[in-house]
């Protein structure tokens, strides 16, 4: 602490208030949660600033997961990638005192949204010497406006708080993830591997952290999947991380029928572009179902009930989203990080799914415009827009 109180006392020293500038308000966004769905989330922060503020310029500090996730997204303006602040501390610390200390007055605000309410990301909000400190922490004496999450309020509403802190308050706006024309040829190319189908196609994400309360059980992934290649003629593809494969194998191999493997072969913008060329995506509530939602894929929602709805789902009146959740069980709202017998995701059977997928693609018919739309609505090429 002793340490920490001397940095603050060297910083705040030194820096000055950043002069008013031509072309609205310069953010640098910190951004280390390794949480998928945190790091999808976070973009609504960048849209609605960008909505209220169109010459605002934001720079995202991040690494990793984040900084691929926004490495083809026009919200951004400036990509800083940075050693991790969680697990690379002494180097984080040591970038942010050399290379972004120095640039301090080029911005008039450091700001953290959620995922990011760690003391180490309040530390290098420090260290930027950014003379405003604003945004979700558990550090609030390191900010000069800061804010402890708030659990009754939705992840997106919370990270709506931190532009109100910023006295640019905005209306609440939808994640995007963004992808380049590249991108979006090599996922053409990769689904180009999966078997012809006169159907539609359905991209499946049925992997989690193994124990957590979102999963469902392998074998109603297998006789789903089975029913929706045979009666609908589906193309299936299975989207996941390197890690899942072995898990998707096992449960193609139990449905019987002809699939496609993903997992492990596109990085998060290509995953965007997957998503943008399905007619319909059948997703646990894990990342992949925000990636989904952040290219406005059409989805059924296999969600638990272990946490409240509101926190990471989208709203019960998007149209977009078939939801699944079955809040009656009595263990509900358990909060459990892991779960032994998911009661709450027993209650969700093939039929049920099943019903879901043919009603929601009745509702929104596949089509080759509407993978058009969305695709289109999603590709950015920065060396093409400047």
């Amino acid at each position: 602490m002793k340490g920490l109180r001397w940095l603050a006392r060297m910083l705040l020293g030194r820096a000055r208030p950043a002069p008013a500038g031509p072309s609205g308000p310069r953010f640098l966004f910190l951004n280390y949660e390794t949480a998928l769905g945190h790091a999808v989330v976070a973009t609504t922060t960048f849209a609605a600033l960008k909505a209220r503020r169109p010459d605002a310029y934001i720079a995202v500090a991040a690494c990793g997961l984040t900084a691929n996730l926004l490495r083809a997204s026009p919200l951004v303006d400036e990509l800083i990638v940075t050693p991790h602040a969680l697990t690379d501390t002494r180097r984080a610390l040591s970038f942010f005192l050399r290379h972004i200390y120095p640039r301090r007055k080029a911005f008039d605000y450091v700001a953290t949204v959620g995922g990011n309410e760690r003391s180490r990301v309040a530390l290098l909000a420090l260290a930027s010497g950014v003379s405003r400190r604003v945004g979700l922490t558990l550090r609030p004496e390191l900010y000069t406006a800061g804010l402890l999450y708030d659990r009754s309020l939705s992840n997106i509403t919370n990270n709506m708080r931190v532009l109100d802190a910023a006295g640019l308050p905005s209306d609440p706006a939808e994640p995007a993830v963004h992808f380049t024309a590249s991108d979006l040829a090599a996922v053409q190319t990769l689904l180009a591997e999966a078997p012809n189908a006169q159907g539609p196609r359905i991209a499946v994400v049925a992997a989690s952290s193994k124990g957590h309360p979102n999963e469902w059980f392998d074998e109603r992934w297998a006789e789903l999947v089975r029913r929706l290649a045979e009666n609908l003629g589906a193309q299936i593809v299975f989207t996941g991380a390197k890690g899942d494969a072995a898990q998707i194998d096992a449960i193609r191999q139990a449905a019987g029928v002809a699939t496609f493997s993903a997992a492990g072969r596109t990085d998060l913008p290509q995953l965007a572009a997957l998503m943008a060329l399905s007619d319909l995506v059948v997703s646990i509530d894990t990342g992949g179902l925000h990636v989904a939602r952040a290219v406005n894929a059409p989805s059924v929602v296999l969600a638990n009930a272990a946490q409240p709805d509101h926190w990471w789902l989208p709203p019960k009146d998007d149209e977009r989203f078939h939801i699944l959740r079955h809040g009656h069980v009595p263990c509900a709202l358990c909060l459990k990080f892991a779960c032994a017998t998911r009661e709450c995701m027993q209650e969700s059977t093939v039929d049920q799914v099943e019903r879901a997928v043919i009603e929601h693609l009745a509702a929104h018919p596949p089509s080759s415009q509407a993978r058009a739309r969305r695709t289109e609505a999603r590709t950015y090429d920065r060396r093409a827009a400047t």
